[in-house]
């Protein structure tokens, strides 16, 4: 995903939606802890922030994951409220390369993606690590959230981290590299229709660079994919039929497709999220919930 600032776009929208979607309250709590430090990812040291909703916990923890760019932990920041409101502490960090991350920023491309996609699925398992035994989280409920590109690296991270209690991927892409950034030439010109798009796609014939559908056929981790049918940058006429298919062979997936939403998505998000994160809230402290259930109605 080559366009700076789309995951700002993205959280933005987000948080814009979020008001008018669920019970929760939506302000920010003034008496939430915030923990800062450092932890380590192949030798290199990231940068985090950690927030606790009120309380003394255990609480479940969502860490989040970057899309495309050169991307801080305060591209995320506007979430915070939302997932603290619900209970949830939230994880985010530098990318490496960035803020006050050290080691190599390095774009994903088909030429690159075979190495940096796995490079950046290590520091989010790293990141997941870090949450889950920090004080007041609870080990059994630590998760993933992960806008865009992050669809490719939080299936490799779960590879990484099979404990993980779950994964919400918002515009997630579950296509390869090469045929996303294909269909994206096509579908981003004012002048193409999205069937266009779709028909050009047919003709792809060129590397596929990182293909995540080997890692996902094999999850095991309950995961949401909250998909936009008019979205430009990811084709998710593929990737939905795709997905649901893993989901009949007995994978733990859920798929939301909203026809009308793109690759921001919009109001609906809210109670699909809610619904799948339910079976983690609760004053035990543990997972309240059967796997094979969650994200169902």
């Amino acid at each position: 995903m080559p366009i700076p600032g789309l995951s700002r776009l993205l959280m933005v929208a987000m948080v814009a939606t979020a008001s008018t979607t669920s019970g929760c309250p939506r302000e920010p709590q003034k008496d939430q802890a915030r923990e800062e430090g450092k932890f380590w990812s192949d030798s290199t040291s990231l940068a985090y922030v950690l927030d606790r909703p009120p309380g003394d916990g255990p609480f479940p923890v969502v860490v989040m994951v970057h899309g495309s760019g050169r991307t801080t932990r305060d591209e995320m920041r506007n979430l915070v409220p939302q997932f603290t409101a619900r209970g949830f502490a939230v994880f985010r960090y530098d990318k490496r390369g960035v803020g006050e991350s050290g080691g190599t920023y390095r774009g994903v491309n088909v030429a690159t993606s075979m190495t940096v996609i796995p490079e950046l699925a290590r520091d989010a398992a790293a990141a997941l690590g870090t949450a889950c035994a920090a004080p007041r989280i609870d080990p059994a409920r630590c998760g993933y959230f992960g806008a865009s590109q992050a669809g490719w690296i939080i299936p490799e991270a779960l590879r990484l981290t099979p404990s993980a209690a779950f994964a919400i991927l918002f515009s997630g892409v579950a296509d390869p590299v090469g045929v996303e950034m294909y269909y994206e030439r096509f579908a981003m010109q004012p002048s193409v229709s999205l069937d266009s798009a779709y028909a050009a796609l047919r003709q792809f014939t060129g590397s596929p660079g990182y293909d995540p559908r080997g890692t996902l056929a094999t999850m095991t981790v309950p995961t949401l994919w909250l998909l936009g049918m008019t979205d430009v940058l990811v084709p998710n006429r593929l990737a939905v039929p795709y997905l649901q298919s893993l989901r009949s062979s007995g994978r733990p997936v859920t798929v939301r497709a909203y026809p009308e939403y793109g690759h921001a998505l919009g109001a609906d998000i809210w109670p699909d999220i809610d619904a799948f994160l339910t079976p983690y809230i609760g004053p035990s402290g543990r997972y309240l919930g059967d796997p094979s259930t969650v994200g169902q109605r």
